[in-house]
C-alpha cells in the first residue's frame, strides 16, 4: 500500500512532528539574529540625554521579546549610565519595559522610577528591580505620548 496505508499514518505523524519542531528551532535561531541585529539599530538611535544615553522604541513583539532586548541593550551600555525603554502594544493592552545600566542607578535612576510617569499615561502602573522594571495598561492609544514623555522623565530624574 502506498501513503494512504492507515499502518503507517503513526510513523507519518511522528515525522511531520520532527519537522515542525525543527522548523521551529530554525525560526527561533532566525528571530534571535534578527533582533540582535535590531539591538545595533536601536543602540545606534539612542539619544542624548544630560550624557546618557536613552534607547526609546515601540516594537512589534510579544513582552517576553521585550524583556530579552531590554536586557542586551543594558549589556550593550554597560560602559556607562544608559537606559533603554522597549514598548508594545495588542491593541487592549500597553506593555513597557526598561532597563537600567549600574552606573546609572548610582545616580538615583532606576528602571521603576523611569517607567512610573509613562505607566500612568498608558492607565497602570510600574514596577520591578532597580536594573529591570515592567508597565501596562489599558490605554494603548497613550502610547506614544507615553514614550516621548521618557526624555524628559529622565533629565527630571538626572536632576536636570
Amino acid at each position: 500500500m502506498g501513503a494512504a496505508d492507515p499502518k503507517r499514518a503513526p510513523e507519518r505523524a511522528r515525522r511531520a512532528m520532527a519537522r515542525i519542531k525543527e522548523l521551529e528551532s530554525q525560526l527561533g535561531v532566525l528571530r534571535t539574529r534578527q533582533r540582535g541585529e535590531r539591538i545595533g539599530e536601536l543602540l545606534a538611535g539612542a539619544e542624548d540625554v544630560a550624557g546618557v544615553p536613552l534607547v526609546v522604541a515601540e516594537l512589534d513583539e510579544d513582552p517576553g521579546a521585550l524583556r530579552e532586548m531590554a536586557l542586551k541593550l543594558r549589556d550593550r551600555l554597560q560602559g556607562g549610565p544608559g537606559a533603554a525603554v522597549l514598548a508594545t502594544s495588542d491593541g487592549s493592552k500597553a506593555t513597557l519595559v526598561a532597563s537600567c545600566t549600574p552606573p546609572l542607578i548610582e545616580r538615583g535612576v532606576t528602571a521603576p522610577a523611569l517607567l512610573a510617569e509613562a505607566a500612568k499615561a498608558v492607565g497602570g502602573g510600574a514596577g520591578g528591580k532597580d536594573h529591570l522594571a515592567f508597565a501596562g495598561g489599558g490605554r494603548p492609544a497613550a502610547l506614544a505620548q507615553a514614550l516621548a514623555g521618557l526624555s524628559a522623565r529622565l533629565a527630571d530624574l538626572l536632576g536636570g
